[in-house]
């Protein structure tokens, strides 16, 4: 857990203790440092400006030992991987001031843009302030979102008149689903721009859009795992052509959830599900993206590739193999064949931008006994027993009337009978429903059919044409904040979710 420091104690320890004492003294401030060996965290240079700004302040009048305190050095928003260099917490205010070796003045106005943006949910006045060590400069933000210099006595004033909160825990203030905007679960946000794209995001987008209008290939990929904002970077792309009076077209390779016919009806997309391919043109529009492609028919993948191609159009295809919900989509081998199309272009996201930690961990270790435990304390993983299918019904009923979302698993094509249906709470969508689309709370049954084999991976021995593994690996990561796992009649899988959860 990160912890307030005292700027001057930590250049003192900086200089005094060796470097492993160093390493020691700020893991005990949650400090990430790239240093003793660590290829993360604040670089020596970064350390050598947070020096030479200390140096600057500490000639102003006003600036005792005690001036220092309070300061999260690196802070990160949990999940959400943005960091801000130095963040102060007060009653009435919040400081954040930015360290740069050097930087232009636009640069520098964009970045506490964005920051004034992620502290904005806290609901406290603010004042955000970068201090550049190459020209010995201050800056701050006024409230017109200017850019303006200061001198470092008006920094030291605001400092100095903070009414410091130093039992304040950040983590318990930043909720990170202030800030994982989806297109279709906050569809008016994400409209509205109310977001921003990571550092890696916003690469593949400059790329993308270079390749689309200069490049003469026409296939692009973009994969990624569930939580890397492949959805988000996929529609941004599109919105951000689309405000250029480009046509887009998106096709959809599951069932038309909610947001997104929220976008078609309310703000004019063309969004379709795949078998639009089969029956109109693309001519009309500059841009095709298939999204969730990992999931066409090949006669779909094989009528768009044919008429992207005749068309001379561009086309994305977004997709997570692991998002496979049954044996013929996997055999298919639909992204195997997505890469193989000649000159195609492709991209990998792999910073986890949505991913909960925790949860992400907690599913980890269901899914593999092999896999080593962790030290997380997992108390957003809730767990109940059941002996009988009606029992959990009842319960999974109380759990939807307080707001948990259910996903349930797709009865096959040729079921006549389904034995997940004895405890469905039928209101909620299928599993290929919520394909893409996050929750903050999310329940999820696991009944007798599942085990785990000779190798320790998580099966189903259920009878069904969709796989049961697969479709509860979809249901778990639409998880943004609390998971609650029902178990039915099934001791070996209590057993292990208590020892995941007990760290035994």
């Amino acid at each position: 857990m990160i912890k307030p420091v005292n700027l001057l104690s930590m250049i003192d320890a900086r200089h005094t203790l060796s470097e492993p004492m160093f390493q020691a003294y700020l893991d005990h401030f949650g400090i990430d440092a790239a240093i003793n060996g660590n290829k993360s965290g604040i670089k020596k240079s970064e350390l050598d400006d947070i020096e030479r700004f200390y140096q600057k302040i500490s000639k102003c009048p006003d600036t005792e030992i005690n001036f220092y305190d309070g300061f999260y050095v690196g802070y990160h928003i949990p999940q959400i991987g943005k960091e801000f260099d130095l963040l102060r917490m007060g009653h009435n205010y919040l400081i954040n001031i930015e360290i740069k070796s050097q930087a232009e003045s636009e640069k520098i106005k964009v970045q506490l843009i964005k920051n004034k943006y992620y502290l904005s949910f806290l609901n406290k006045p603010k004042y955000l302030c970068s201090y550049v060590a190459n020209t010995d400069s201050f800056y701050c933000l006024d409230e017109k979102e200017n850019l303006v210099t200061i001198s470092s006595n008006v920094l030291v004033e605001i400092i100095s008149k903070q009414q410091l909160d130093d039992c304040s825990n950040p983590d318990n203030l930043f909720k990170p689903s202030y800030y994982l905007v989806s297109p279709f679960n906050s569809t008016d946000r994400f409209v509205a721009g109310e977001y921003f794209l990571t550092n890696q995001q916003l690469e593949i987008k400059e790329k993308v859009l270079s390749l689309i209008e200069h490049d003469n290939n026409h296939f692009i990929s973009i994969t990624g795992a569930a939580g890397t904002g492949k959805t988000l970077l996929i529609y941004d792309i599109a919105k951000y052509l689309m405000s250029l009076n480009n046509k887009v077209l998106i096709l959809h390779c599951a069932k038309i959830n909610e947001g997104q016919n929220s976008l078609i009806t309310d703000y004019a997309w063309t969004i379709n599900s795949t078998s639009y391919a089969i029956n109109d043109e693309f001519s009309p529009f500059d841009l095709i993206i298939i999204d969730e492609s990992q999931r066409a028919k090949q006669d779909q993948f094989n009528t768009i590739v044919k008429k992207v191609q005749e068309a001379g159009k561009h086309c994305i295809f977004s997709y997570d193999m692991r998002q496979c919900l049954d044996n013929t989509e996997i055999n298919r081998k639909i992204p195997q064949q997505i890469e193989s199309l000649s000159g195609i272009v492709s991209f990998k996201l792999t910073d986890k931008i949505r991913t909960n930690k925790e949860i992400a961990s907690f599913i980890r270790l269901l899914f593999d006994k092999n896999k080593q435990k962790t030290t997380y304390d997992y108390s957003n993983v809730e767990v109940s027993f059941f002996d009988d299918r009606e029992k959990a019904k009842r319960f999974l009923t109380s759990l939807q009337n307080s707001g948990w979302r259910i996903p349930k698993y797709t009865p096959g094509k040729m079921n006549k009978t389904f034995q997940y249906e004895n405890y469905l709470v039928t209101e909620e969508d299928s599993t290929h429903a919520v394909i893409g689309q996050e929750f903050e709370k999310v329940a999820a049954v696991l009944d007798e059919y599942f085990d785990y084999n000779e190798t320790g991976k998580l099966h189903s021995t259920a009878p069904g044409w969709y796989s049961q593994t697969k479709m509860l690996f979809q249901i778990l990561t639409r998880t943004r904040e609390k998971l609650f796992i029902v178990i039915i009649n099934n001791p070996v899988m209590l057993m292990r979710c208590l020892d995941i959860l007990h760290n035994r």
